[in-house]
C-alpha cells in the first residue's frame, strides 16, 4: 500500500484494490469505523500458494465437530413457571473445533415460543428467570414450541436434535383460565427482527381476526390469521415475506389488526403498529 493509498483510506474519498488489501470508501458518514489489521503468512514459491496459505489462515480447518445432547427440558416436557423460578436449558456432548475456536451456543426456540429471546453461552446452560419469561410472553399464558441447540465458532455450525416444549407462566385450568378484559395489540418482537418477528394481540372475545401487513407506500403485501380465533392472547409469526413467497426488502412495514363480530361482522376492534425489517 503506498503513502497516496494510505492518505485515502484514512480520508475517505476513495476505493481501490490492491494487491493484499481491499478498501472500499463510503465516506466520512459510514456508520462504523475502519479497522486495520494484518496477519503473518508464511513466504511462498509462487503466489497460489500465498493465496492458499492465506484462505487457510483466515477461514481455518473447519468449523465444529461432534454431536450436542439435550439434557432438559426432556422432550414434551411442560415447564409450569408458577412452581419454579426459572427457565433452563442444560445440554452438553462432544463437540471441539479442530482450529481450537471458541464456540458458542444457543437456544434456539420455534412456534409460539420464538418470541423467547434466550442469550447465547459458552458453557453448557443457560436459562431465563420466571419474570423474564413472563415479561416476553404475558401473564397466565400456556405456549407450544420446539428448542434445538446450535453450535458455532463464528463461521460454520452444528445443531442439536428438535424438543418439543410447552412453557405456562401462572396457574392454568379449564375452570379458571385468566381472560382478557379488552383488545390490546401487544406488539412485535423481536423489532428491528430478522428473519421473523411474532405479533401479539390479545381479545376478550371470540372474534374474527386479521393481520394486514403493509409496505411503507401502504401497499399490503400478506395477511395473517383471517379466521376466527377464541378469547386469551394469540402469536402470530411473519417470515418477511410477500404473498408470492418473495422475500421482502429491509424496511419498515405496518401491521395492522382487525377484530369483527362472528354474527354481525361489526368491527369490535382495530389497531396499527409499524415493525423493522432489517438484514
Amino acid at each position: 500500500m503506498s503513502v497516496e493509498d494510505a492518505e485515502h483510506v484514512f480520508t475517505g474519498d476513495q476505493s481501490f484494490n490492491k494487491t493484499g488489501s481491499r478498501y472500499n470508501s463510503l465516506g466520512a458518514d459510514a456508520p462504523f469505523k475502519t479497522v486495520y489489521f494484518s496477519f503473518p503468512i508464511e513466504a511462498a514459491q509462487d503466489f497460489t500458494t500465498l493465496l492458499s496459505n492465506s484462505v487457510d489462515w483466515l477461514m481455518g480447518l473447519g468449523g465444529p465437530e461432534g454431536s450436542i445432547s439435550q439434557a432438559t427440558p426432556q422432550d414434551g416436557e411442560t415447564v409450569d413457571l408458577s412452581s419454579t423460578d426459572q427457565l433452563t436449558f442444560l445440554f452438553g456432548g462432544s463437540v471441539s473445533d479442530p482450529d481450537g475456536d471458541l464456540i458458542g451456543y444457543k437456544v434456539v426456540l420455534d412456534g409460539d415460543l420464538a418470541m423467547l429471546d434466550v442469550p447465547a453461552t459458552d458453557g453448557i446452560s443457560v436459562s431465563l428467570s420466571a419474570n423474564e419469561v413472563t415479561e416476553m410472553i404475558g401473564e397466565n399464558q400456556s405456549l407450544s414450541g420446539t428448542w434445538k441447540v446450535v453450535a458455532s465458532d463464528g463461521l460454520e455450525s452444528i445443531e442439536s436434535d428438535t424438543r418439543a416444549l410447552t412453557v405456562v407462566t401462572g396457574v392454568l385450568s379449564a375452570m379458571e383460565e385468566v381472560l382478557p378484559k379488552d383488545f390490546t395489540l401487544m406488539g412485535n418482537y423481536p423489532n428491528p427482527f430478522n428473519p421473523d418477528t411474532q405479533i401479539r394481540i390479545e381479545i376478550p372475545v371470540r372474534a374474527d381476526l386479521t393481520i394486514v401487513i403493509s409496505d411503507i407506500l401502504g401497499r399490503e403485501i400478506n395477511r395473517l390469521g383471517n379466521q376466527v380465533y377464541s378469547a386469551g392472547m394469540h402469536s402470530f409469526s411473519w417470515d418477511g415475506k410477500h404473498f408470492s413467497g418473495n422475500q421482502a426488502p429491509s424496511g419498515i412495514y405496518f401491521y395492522e389488526v382487525i377484530a369483527n363480530d362472528l354474527t354481525s361482522g361489526k368491527n369490535l376492534y382495530r389497531a396499527a403498529d409499524k415493525m423493522v425489517l432489517m438484514k
